[in-house]
């Protein structure tokens, strides 16, 4: 089955629009998110490139899983500049996380096999070991060797 040629693929707390075609994203998860605690409410968006492709469908399906549980799902329709890559960007949501858990983006479209564009682990910050995760502090949080900052 063909698959959607995606580019880029982040989940950040914010995307901002920016003037000629740029965005701003803000607080990049680039690696696990680590949290203080659960129950946390966290805030998540998506910034997405796809293509170029001339065998780009119009529409698709973006889904947001927590674990095995759909948190969204939405149709996205756009218009393709063929040529270019075409930039989406998802709003930024809360998610009420009361548990470790993995976060996944993922698109759909008839004719297409599903792909999975982003994937992020969340547990607890005391969790956090280098040598088997790619831990990250969320914005406003120490790493787990340094003082807190006052």
């Amino acid at each position: 089955m063909a698959k959607i040629k995606f580019g880029t693929a982040l989940a950040c707390e914010y995307v901002a629009e920016g003037s000629n075609r740029k965005q701003t994203l803000v607080n990049v998860y680039a690696g696990d998110i680590l949290v203080p605690h659960f129950p946390i409410n966290l805030a998540i968006a998506f910034y997405v490139e796809i293509g170029p492709d001339d065998n780009l469908p119009p529409e698709f399906e973006i889904t947001i899983k927590n674990g095995r549980k759909t948190i969204l799902s939405a149709e996205v329709r756009f218009q393709i500049n063929r040529g270019y890559p075409t930039m989406l960007s998802f709003p930024q949501t809360v998610l009420r996380l009361d548990a470790a858990t993995t976060i996944k983006l993922i698109a759909s479209s008839k004719g297409f096999s599903d792909t999975v564009l982003v994937t992020k682990r969340v547990f607890l910050q005391a969790d956090f070991n280098p040598a088997t995760t790619s831990g990250e502090q969320p914005s406003g949080q120490s790493p787990p060797d340094a003082p807190a900052s006052s």
